[in-house]
């Protein structure tokens, strides 16, 4: 059995042999499409405690399932709308819209991170790959991500999800 290297030594094979052109932009783009995605998964479990909470007398056992009956992201988004517009909470429904539109302009992103193919090309005059996600087949459907779009859209849905956390103690203040 093989002894696991002391880190100075890793460390030190690190320096010495650098990783093979597009590694580190690889790893980047993995890292930033698995936070987008879990923002996104957060924002959804928020969204289930903010229907929780205004769907009312209904027991939160009924609230949950009809939450998760929802299926997609965006149905259970326009679910917690629908609620949110018909609570008469005037200020609450203002924080929503706010949070809703933003919802709207980043819920896209988890199926392009989701369903799209990485792809690595690299320049012959430098050492650097382009690495980015891009639609199957040339499909109209989707777009190019490189690391840094992915990274701003996993950033704004951290804000987001501050911004839900907010609403939902505005709701559950009496």
């Amino acid at each position: 059995m093989a002894e696991k290297q002391s880190p100075l030594v890793e460390a030190l094979t690190r320096a010495l042999i650098p990783p093979p052109p597009g590694e580190e932009e690889k790893r980047e783009v993995y890292e930033q499409a698995g936070r987008a995605v879990i923002e996104l998964s957060n924002a959804e479990n928020l969204l289930a405690v903010i229907f929780c909470i205004v769907s009312g007398p209904v027991p939160v056992d009924a609230a949950k399932e009809m939450f998760a009956s929802q299926g997609s992201f965006d149905r259970k988004s326009k679910l917690v709308d629908f609620m949110i517009q018909h609570a008469d909470r005037p200020k609450e429904t203002a924080l929503w819209k706010e949070v809703y539109k933003e919802l709207n302009t980043h819920r896209g992103v988890r199926n392009l991170v989701a369903h799209q193919r990485m792809i690595v090309s690299y320049n012959t005059d430098t050492p650097e790959a382009d690495v980015a996600l891009t639609p199957l087949f040339h499909s109209k459907k989707g777009k190019r991500l490189k690391a840094t779009d992915i990274k701003s859209t996993a950033d704004e849905l951290k804000d987001v999800n501050a911004k839900l956390w907010k609403l939902i103690g505005e709701l559950s203040a009496p």
